[in-house]
């Protein structure tokens, strides 16, 4: 299933190439701040931004119990907002995942 999602994270585009592309699921445990795949790739000289594809987003909410844990999680994908992060984020999940997702509305 998550072929797709990784093709679509990837482009030929050289201009738009990205610098990685890390594909995780949360699990029950997710991964947490000091975690090096929530934090861009470094490369020096390079605009080029970090693609993470968070797929399976419903584990966030059917396998990790812990609601400290899902809030440290969520909040580091936020930071993808701030207009200097070299991190971009997709998130795959089931629309009937929607309303679970809105418990997040930072």
């Amino acid at each position: 299933m998550s072929a797709p999602i990784s093709q679509t994270a990837r482009t030929d585009v050289p201009a738009l190439r990205p610098a990685a592309v890390r594909i995780l699921t949360p699990g029950e445990r997710p991964p947490s701040a000091d975690d090096r795949r929530l934090t861009p790739k470094d490369t020096p000289g390079s605009p080029a931004d970090t693609r993470l594809v968070v797929d399976q987003f419903k584990e966030l909410y059917t396998l990790c119990q812990g609601l400290a844990e899902r809030t440290v999680f969520v909040d580091q994908l936020l930071e993808a907002r701030n207009p200097t992060s070299r991190l971009r984020v997709v998130i795959a999940t089931r629309a009937d995942f929607y309303g679970r997702c809105l418990e997040h509305l930072d």
